[in-house]
């Protein structure tokens, strides 16, 4: 049973459609992540279903209440924001009780709940810190308790991440993936970031132009882009035409095809091949750059540029600029693109 529904849904600034009639359904407990390039739509969907922003047409639902055009503070919704929209003149215990006291809440469960929820974003003995004595990833578990306080039916959470550093970034993820978890909160998550949408998400709506391109699981994203569009924006991928898949790899293709850049392999003494891979097809490196534990190159292969990635191992470091290579590309590997 759906939880979550938009049908629909259409959103105008001008003569600019943001919103291009949006159709699909959450179900209770999911981890729901909007994915796209900036101007895609995917703020702008998530300020209709918080009621911040009103659509044009369509209509949302939750657990089968319309609430299109619900007052926003009446719908149960959380929403995180970029910024984190702290009152700069109130402590952290002061931000996250704000809400409960406008409900008016009796005192002794609101500083409870207040208490639960500094203690599960980890904030404990900052109480009475203001905003500005806070780093950044301290105020943003600010904003989320401030959230969670308020036991929303459904959290959103827009590109809540993309101010602050890799490595706080990397923690922070890992902490609302861990919540929505343990809560089992229905949640949406607006990101650019393919890295972010990958690692936390139960599904991934990748959307371009008002419209959703592909929705599934990240493995299914990743390894089964439906078209050009998906497979540019998901992994480092590799694009075969026509010719070239029917030369290459013996596939009659309409739109050709798509590898990943980690499935096309360096042929080498030490490696053995089967039968269904591809000849040796010959290649020049023309760039080659350490990402730790992998190795990228851009090898010119004929007449087309090709980028590759391999696990960093002995053999690699005389793959040096200029060097010719053979590589062995896998039929079984290769996505047909659609369009």
């Amino acid at each position: 049973m759906s939880y979550l529904t938009v049908s629909n849904l259409t959103k105008r600034f001008g003569n600019s459609v943001i919103l291009n009639e949006l159709s699909f359904s959450i179900e209770k407990g999911e981890f729901i992540t909007l994915l796209g390039s900036s101007g895609c739509g995917k703020s702008t969907l998530l300020r209709c279903i918080a009621g911040l922003t009103q659509p044009d047409s369509g209509y949302i639902q939750v657990e089968h209440e319309d609430i299109t055009y619900a007052p926003a503070q009446h719908r149960g919704i959380g929403m995180v924001f970029q910024s984190y929209a702290l009152f700069p003149n109130l402590t952290v215990e002061g931000n996250i009780s704000f809400g409960l006291k406008l409900r008016k809440m009796d005192k002794d469960i609101l500083q409870k709940k207040v208490k639960q929820a500094i203690e599960k974003v980890e904030l404990k003995g900052k109480e009475q810190h203001m905003p500005h004595e806070l780093s950044g990833g301290q105020r943003q578990r600010v904003a989320l308790a401030r959230a969670l306080v308020m036991e929303p039916r459904i959290l959103l959470l827009d590109e809540p991440l993309s101010a602050l550093d890799a490595r706080i970034r990397r923690n922070l993820r890992q902490q609302i993936r861990e919540l929505q978890q343990e809560l089992q909160l229905t949640t949406i998550f607006v990101t650019h970031d393919q890295e972010e949408a990958l690692t936390m998400s139960d599904r991934i709506f990748l959307m371009n132009q008002g419209n959703i391109e592909q929705a599934g699981s990240p493995e299914q994203l990743y390894t089964c882009p439906n078209s050009n569009m998906v497979a540019r924006f998901m992994g480092t991928y590799n694009f075969l035409d026509r010719a070239k898949s029917m030369n290459w790899l013996g596939m009659q293709t309409h739109n050709g095809v798509a590898i990943r850049a980690e499935a096309i392999v360096l042929d080498h003494p030490s490696l053995s091949f089967g039968e269904k891979v591809s000849r040796p097809i010959l290649g020049i490196i023309t760039e080659k750059q350490l990402l730790g534990n992998v190795v990228r190159c851009k090898v010119r292969a004929e007449d087309i540029d090709l980028t590759i990635d391999s696990l960093n191992n002995q053999f690699l470091p005389s793959l040096n600029i200029g060097k010719k290579v053979y590589l062995r590309l896998d039929p079984k590997a290769c996505v047909v693109l659609n369009g």
